[in-house]
């Protein structure tokens, strides 16, 4: 909405910057159990304005092809732009490992 909020089917949503050193205080802040605040995080990486890791110069071979489901999980990690924390999850032989190199590919930076 551009005022750093936005509504979906669970509620009202904040997105906010938080400054690189208080990352993991505020990680810390919004799990559940003792002083916790029991807050979903979703951590998001601006891969395309970020400066301060070096470029990769990589890419997928031409004749690689992502399966549908594939290319399903990496258009969700990269929704709005940027790179979406999270975990891929696919069974044994569904190519999580080809589903990662497209991932780092389209990010291009070494992290």
């Amino acid at each position: 909405d551009g005022d750093g909020t936005r509504s979906g089917g669970l509620g009202l949503t904040h997105a906010v910057e938080i400054l690189p050193s208080m990352v993991e205080h505020v990680k810390q802040r919004c799990l559940p159990g003792k002083g916790g605040l029991n807050y979903p995080i979703l951590e998001e990486y601006d891969f395309q304005n970020d400066k301060k890791n070096p470029d990769l110069h990589i890419d997928l071979k031409p004749t690689a092809n992502l399966r549908s489901y594939q290319q399903k999980s990496l258009s969700k990690m990269f929704s709005n732009g940027r790179a979406r924390s999270g975990v891929i999850v696919l069974p044994c032989g569904a190519g999580k490992s080809l589903t990662g190199v497209a991932a780092a590919s389209r990010v291009k930076k070494s992290v």
